[in-house]
């Protein structure tokens, strides 16, 4: 039997391993905000530091962030396969929504739930569960495998995948492999390009009987929340092979991802995800803020929506005072 077939069914017997290693990694709080994943890299090094011949090393580029780097050396000079992931979640959100305590990894029918275990604390345990069997036959293959664990992705990754790959040679490899959420039926071979932009409104307080003399900072940021949602009206051209892949794989992607799936990747979207303002309803506000995603599609650059965001929001910044923050990155 050969070494390939004999890992596959170590993966097999291994499961109950692998359902133990996610179930300890959900149980350790790393919501994001706060961006604060201490406690999670200590679990997650307690893992590491189990597998034989495994380097692991911290690298925390601000207090409370921290990633880890693992290599692993096979029987000589080869390839480097990198696998890829992140340990910081989304908020857990309010828990009377759940169903089961969102940090308990519960086990029920067949699945486990908790806050992370797709996106993407199960992900990165499969990932330590290979370079575990990997170790146990490193006299097998040539090459390295690297284990990059980001500790910043949920807040744009600057600090975490980004901030590794510009700052750690080794995080840089031949090939990848990210257990992100997704589905085993679905390969992705692109993403679209990301900017978030936070927008502040500014107004003049008055009480809310006497309206005339302030000015209402939310209704200064709804204008401006309408000029962005304008951006969705934009123009993309992809290439022909896109647009037709993203066709063929829609009935596959569909009923994993929902329906409108295929829409969504070919179309920029902005989503306002957070907005704020007031301190009662019978005073006008002073100030109002927002955040939005936009999501850019193969097909339109990211000077074109840099473009068309001046377009829609300038003659409202200078009328509303609007301070307008943008972080991108390329697709």
């Amino acid at each position: 039997m050969g070494v390939r077939e004999v890992l596959a069914q170590q993966v097999e017997r291994n499961l109950p391993r692998l359902i133990e290693m996610t179930q300890a990694l959900v149980r350790v709080a790393s919501p994001n905000p706060p961006s604060n994943t201490v406690a999670i890299a200590k679990a997650t090094q307690n893992l590491l530091d189990a597998i034989p011949g495994l380097e692991v090393r911290r690298v925390e580029p601000e207090p409370g962030i921290v990633n880890l780097v693992a290599r692993l050396r096979g029987k000589g000079p080869g390839r480097r396969l990198i696998f890829n992931g992140h340990l910081d979640t989304f908020p857990i959100g309010e828990e009377a929504g759940w169903t089961v305590p969102p940090l308990s990894g519960e086990l029920r029918d067949g699945r486990l739930y908790g806050r992370g275990v797709s996106d993407m604390k199960g992900g990165v345990a499969c990932s330590i569960l290979a370079a575990a069997l990997l170790a146990e036959r490193a006299d097998a293959w040539s090459g390295e495998i690297v284990l990059t664990l980001a500790g910043d992705e949920e807040n744009m990754g600057s600090l975490g995948t980004g901030y590794l790959l510009m700052t750690v040679p080794e995080a840089r490899g031949d090939a990848n492999i990210c257990g992100d959420v997704g589905s085993p039926l679905v390969v992705r071979f692109g993403e679209k390009g990301l900017v978030w932009i936070e927008i502040d409104a500014e107004g003049q307080p008055a009480h809310g009987a006497h309206i005339h003399k302030g000015i209402n900072a939310i209704d200064r940021l709804r204008a401006a929340l309408d000029a962005l949602k304008r951006l969705e009206a934009l123009p993309v051209a992809a290439p022909p092979e896109v647009t037709r892949a993203i066709a063929e794989a829609a009935g596959i992607s569909e009923p994993l991802s929902g329906t409108g799936e295929a829409d969504t990747l070919q179309r920029l979207t902005v989503n306002i995800g957070t907005i704020a303002g007031g301190v009662s309803p019978n005073l006008v506000p002073s100030r109002a803020a927002a955040a939005a995603d936009i999501r850019v599609p193969i097909g339109i650059t990211l000077e074109a929506v840099e473009e068309a965001l001046h377009r829609e929001l300038d003659g409202i910044e200078n009328e509303a005072m609007i301070q307008i923050e943008r972080m991108a990155l390329d697709s």
